[in-house]
């Protein structure tokens, strides 16, 4: 018998909780119900600009991500991370990541995928 999935369950009141899980989106094959073991799962997570990259909690919790989605899937895990004003950037000039994005990813939390990747007129 299969093992069944299980999901990872965020500490909300942690002190980077909100920002970390703010807008962070999964973009895999097995996001779409096509992954196999040989996969990875990307995982793109949009830091927010008030927040450094040197931020160790920040850290942590981007590392303790991919770690947990290794042990619970089995696959590598990618981690893409971009600040809110690099992602716009991305955006806005319609970067292929932005376009796959759009067509594959799957939301976890934050903005739905497609209101994300919308280029503001």
């Amino acid at each position: 018998m299969p093992a069944r999935p299980s999901m990872n369950s965020l500490n909300r009141d942690h002190v980077a909780a909100r920002s970390i899980v703010e807008l962070s989106e999964l973009r895999s094959a097995a996001a779409r119900g096509q992954g196999t073991s040989n996969n990875d799962i990307d995982v793109l997570v949009i830091r927010p600009d008030a927040i450094g990259q040197e931020h160790s909690v920040w850290t942590e919790q981007v590392m303790g991500l991919t770690e947990a989605v290794w042990r619970r899937s089995g696959n590598a895990c990618q981690t893409l991370e971009y600040t809110a004003d690099e992602f716009a950037r991305l955006v806005r000039s319609r970067d292929t990541l932005v376009d796959n994005l759009r067509t594959d990813a799957v939301g976890l939390v934050g903005k739905a995928p497609r209101e994300l990747t919308r280029a503001e007129r």
